[in-house]
């Protein structure tokens, strides 16, 4: 399988990368700087840049399977990355008839009415930004799309073991998160669906068999 990362030298990139090149899969690491993608040999460095347009992005997802968006600014450009990036993205994504796209969001991030509270108040336009990316995936385009939504993420080692989907907030371990993308990549009833997920007591496996 050809599976496509965007945002591939960030924190949750980089740890996808790493548990992806156990696999068999041919990965291509999407980055605005290839010399930053960590090296495995079944993984190619492919310059690739969200401010581009969609039909510059098309031409280098021609042939992949699946797209995995764990891009993310920061904070730093909300509207030109993490919305409008993200949104050209799943066009390019229809225009090179590559169907399977799985997106990185964050906790609630279609449910408004739960953005209250401090933790909410800091993020709002980093929520609203999500919250855009999230509507049109699920409503404008025709993709078989998957979007992840965990809360804070840790740097904390991974335990194998999350919750989802159970209207709570809670911490998750970036190596968790990335271990629960690599996993949606074969899970079928996830097609179609918004997860969210914290740390928990499940397997990723076991958890994700109840969507």
């Amino acid at each position: 399988m050809k599976i496509f990362i965007v945002g591939s030298t960030g924190r949750v990139g980089k740890s996808l990368l790493k548990s992806l090149s156990t696999t068999d899969h041919q990965i291509y690491a999407g980055a605005r700087k290839v010399e930053q993608v960590p090296q495995y040999n079944n993984v190619k460095a492919v310059h690739f840049d969200l401010d581009w347009t969609p039909e510059e992005m098309a031409k280098q997802l021609h042939g992949m399977d699946v797209i995995i968006n764990v891009s993310g600014s920061g904070g730093k450009s909300l509207l030109k990355v993490d919305l409008y990036g993200a949104v050209k993205l799943m066009q390019a994504a229809e225009k090179a008839e590559v169907k399977r796209f799985i997106l990185l969001s964050t906790i609630f991030a279609l449910q408004p009415e739960k953005w209250v509270g401090p933790g909410f108040d800091s993020l709002k336009d980093y929520y609203i930004a999500k919250y855009f990316a999230d509507l049109y995936l699920t409503k404008e385009t025709r993709l078989a799309y998957t979007i992840l939504q965990p809360g804070t993420l840790t740097e904390e080692k991974g335990t194998g073991l999350i919750a989802i989907n159970d209207n709570q907030s809670g911490k998750n371990t970036i190596e968790d998160v990335a271990q629960t993308l690599k996993a949606l990549i074969h899970t079928d009833q996830a097609i179609g669906k918004v997860i969210t997920m914290h740390n928990g007591s499940l397997p990723i496996t076991q958890a994700l068999e109840e969507l």
